[in-house]
């Protein structure tokens, strides 16, 4: 019987040559004596990194390079777009950085290989990179796709860390595809995706690592229902085995089932999010509701929030052709869905958003935040010591002055940021909150024809919370000029922060950088850039260090 790696490229090689025909032959031949035969375009960059740091630990590898690039190749209309990564950093890290994949389209017809990602729906495949092969299919109003890939490759415990610190894993492969009907703005899609360990990729692992094997089904769409009336949906059920190596379950029913066979470690959960929304020109009006149950995962989908259930109102206005624009949400959200944790935490979720262009160069924007924790009795009563109960607000206020010709350019932007984080247990009031204050004020003068800017800024924060009270406060110097008719671009920065904590001055932290861009030609550019960073601060938390971060790179673009 043909493993799963050997059936995965059979089912590539097939699928490639099938659809390279398909699209082929689909295209007009008189077309082709118009089209150039051959176009070659795209970019490509070079790039060193050199690190220097004395007084603390270093943050960085004293030197590491890089050469990526995206290459385009159009034969007769058709278009190959490549993308290739490669860094040092493969050197010692078991999963690949350098990563090479090509995407040709034709119409509605796009083939993907190599290293690619692909976002079916948020709960199935997520946009998580992949190194297989595939095709998306678009023609008339039929969505249809699939993908075959490997997720991960397997990774060896290696108590040397030249993994960088990853965990160890087996190889993990996947099968995804989707069908359906509608377009960008209407669609129903039906999703399948299969993932799972390769037991056999790493025989000696470690016997806190078990196999696992998930299979996931969904559904996502919206649609129009009515002229201003939308509703839309993003659903998953997902199977999910954490232990391949347990035996699976006797049962008659299950045992149809060749492609998922459930054991003890298997869970059936679900997540999805449904909305209807009204929609005008005017006035926008969302009902959200979501549920994710808890331990919910997808092999083809990033870490989410999970054992959720929330409940959102978002409205949102457009006055004035659009001087004033005002948005909002308000909603309630808990956890514990299953009733299986100690105490359950309620949310509440308030927000409010306004934006005003006051005149054609003046305008401001005021955001305010009201966000609520509370628990409540779970599988146990809550005691009102250890009861959870906190408040947070914010407030944002932005103010913008801008101005602009052919011949210059001038901009004020001040900011101002409050934010509290109170506990409204009267047992826990000396222990938990703090409060946040940022300031800060831009000004920028350019002069476009001559490629020079100026920029100056302040800048304040200041914490406090029940350690004490920690302050920084200083200014922001930046220039830009053009040289040999703006051949040269250079930009200098410096910032100079005095830090204080609990009335004592802490030290004062200068941050530098230059940066050049030259261009040789047309297409050809060099780039440098120097940071630097001293921290004179001496106390028990933080030592006074230099730190040196240098790069210098290739550009080319064709």
């Amino acid at each position: 019987m043909p493993t799963e790696p050997t059936m995965l490229k059979q089912f590539l090689f097939i699928a490639f040559f099938f659809l390279l025909h398909l699209g082929l032959s689909a295209q007009d031949l008189e077309t082709i004596g118009k089209e150039k035969p051959i176009r070659f375009n795209g970019g490509l960059a070079l790039g060193a990194n050199f690190y220097h740091v004395e007084g603390i630990e270093p943050r960085s590898k004293p030197f590491l390079w890089s050469i990526n690039g995206s290459p385009t190749v159009t034969l007769f209309g058709i278009s190959f777009p490549f993308y290739f990564n490669i860094g040092a950093q493969n050197r010692s890290f078991a999963q690949p950085f350098n990563q090479f994949g090509v995407s040709p389209k034709y119409k509605w017809l796009t083939l993907h290989a190599g290293w690619r990602s692909l976002n079916y729906s948020n709960y199935t495949l997520g946009g998580l990179v992949m190194l297989g092969g595939g095709f998306e299919m678009k023609p008339g109003i039929f969505r249809l796709s699939a993908i075959a890939g490997r997720l991960n490759k397997a990774v060896r415990e290696d108590s040397t860390q030249k993994n960088f610190g990853f965990p160890p894993s087996y190889k993990r492969m996947c099968y995804a595809g989707k069908i359906g009907i509608g377009n960008d703005r209407t669609f129903l899609d039906f999703i399948v995706l299969k993932a799972k360990d390769d037991s056999s990729s790493y025989t000696d692992a470690p016997s806190t690592l078990r196999p696992q094997e998930n299979l996931v089904v969904g559904l996502n769409g919206k649609a129009m229902i009515l002229k201003h009336v939308q509703l839309g949906m993003d659903v998953a059920a997902s199977a999910y085995t954490r232990d391949q190596k347990l035996d699976s379950i006797n049962d008659p029913l299950l045992n149809r089932f060749s492609f998922f066979r459930p054991n003890a470690s298997s869970q059936l959960l679900f997540a999805g999010n449904v909305y209807i929304g009204y929609v005008s020109r005017f006035v926008n009006l969302k009902l959200n509701y979501r549920r994710v149950d808890q331990d919910f995962k997808s092999m083809g989908a990033f870490i989410f929030q999970t054992d959720v259930e929330a409940y959102t109102v978002e409205p949102s206005f457009n006055m004035l052709k659009g001087k004033v624009r005002v948005s909002g949400s308000i909603g309630l959200q808990r956890d514990n869905l299953l009733r299986n944790k100690l105490v359950t935490t309620d949310r509440t979720i308030g927000s409010v958003n306004l934006s005003i262009q006051a005149t054609k160069h003046y305008g401001f924007d005021i955001q305010y935040g009201n966000y609520g924790i509370a628990q409540r009795a779970g599988i146990i009563p809550v005691n009102d010591t250890t009861r959870l109960a906190l408040a947070n607000q914010n407030f944002t206020l932005i103010n913008r002055y801008t101005k602009a010709d052919k011949s210059r350019s001038f901009g004020v932007i001040g900011l101002l940021m409050y934010q509290n984080l109170t506990s409204l247990n009267e047992f826990q009031k000396d222990l938990i909150g703090n409060t946040v204050m940022v300031g800060n004020l831009n000004f920028n003068y350019g002069l476009p024809t001559s490629g020079t800017s100026y920029s100056a800024g302040l800048n304040f924060s200041q914490t406090e919370f029940n350690q004490g009270l920690a302050r920084q406060f200083g200014p922001t110097l930046g220039v830009s000029l053009a040289f040999f008719k703006k051949k040269l671009n250079t930009s200098l920065g410096m910032g100079f922060m005095s830090n204080q904590f609990a009335g004592d001055n802490s030290g004062l932290t200068i941050n530098s950088n230059i940066n050049l861009n030259y261009r040789i030609t047309k297409g050809h550019s060099f780039i440098s850039s120097l940071r630097v960073t001293h921290n004179t601060a001496d106390t028990p938390v933080a030592n006074p260090f230099t730190e040196f971060w240098m790069s210098a790179g290739y550009q080319f673009n064709f």
